[in-house]
């Protein structure tokens, strides 16, 4: 089971708890959070405590945070469309929103990072941050289910949701296909202009 792992030392109880007020919410297993905020890097140094990183449940959270968004816009925007509702759940859960989000509750000062990651910035690097809010939302999941995720999403994205229909349009698609790309392999990405129609 993904909360069968190292129970938290006493210095990170009082992160763990400091993280809790912030989130409005007590996990009934700490471990989980403690999961959740450990990088990979950080386990990797510290390979002898047993510590697991937060790349599986990162993976669970990202499913969790997007059926929560979905099914929120869903109810909400009866009158729109599929391709409307995407383009709001697609913000939503895009990097940059996820990382205003994770700043907001100042995730980043919670994190284990290794020490190259801690001396590189990592604690404000965008990507790592929508990544462990990812993984925070999917230890919530784990811990209590599925209403309890969403009661902390609701509450964490309610300004983001509150502008939504207004900010949908402001995906950046190409950034998104660029960095989906450069993740699968080490060649230079080149643009080609292969028509020009229409206002500039």
């Amino acid at each position: 089971r993904d909360h069968q792992t190292s129970e938290p030392c006493e210095k990170c109880r009082a992160r763990l708890h400091a993280l809790e007020a912030l989130l409005q919410y007590e996990f009934d297993h700490a471990e989980l959070l403690l999961k959740a905020l450990t990088h990979s890097s950080y386990a990797n140094e510290n390979s002898r405590a047993g510590l697991r990183h937060n790349e599986r449940v990162e993976f669970l959270g990202d499913a969790v945070l997007d059926l929560i968004l979905a099914d929120h816009l869903f109810h909400r925007f009866r009158d729109r469309s599929e391709g409307d509702l995407s383009l709001m759940r697609s913000w939503l859960a895009s990097e940059v929103s996820l990382a205003d989000v994770a700043q907001s509750i100042d995730l980043g000062l919670f994190l284990f990072l290794g020490v190259g990651e801690e001396a590189s910035g990592g604690r404000a690097r965008p990507a790592l941050l929508a990544d462990a809010l990812e993984a925070v939302i999917g230890a919530v999941f784990l811990d209590r289910g599925f209403a309890a995720a969403q009661a902390v999403v609701l509450r964490l994205f309610k300004d983001k949701l509150e502008v939504v229909d207004e900010d949908k349009h402001r995906v950046n698609y190409k950034n998104m296909l660029q960095t989906r790309l450069a993740a699968k392999s080490r060649n230079d990405l080149e643009y080609r202009v292969t028509n020009v129609d229409g206002p500039e």
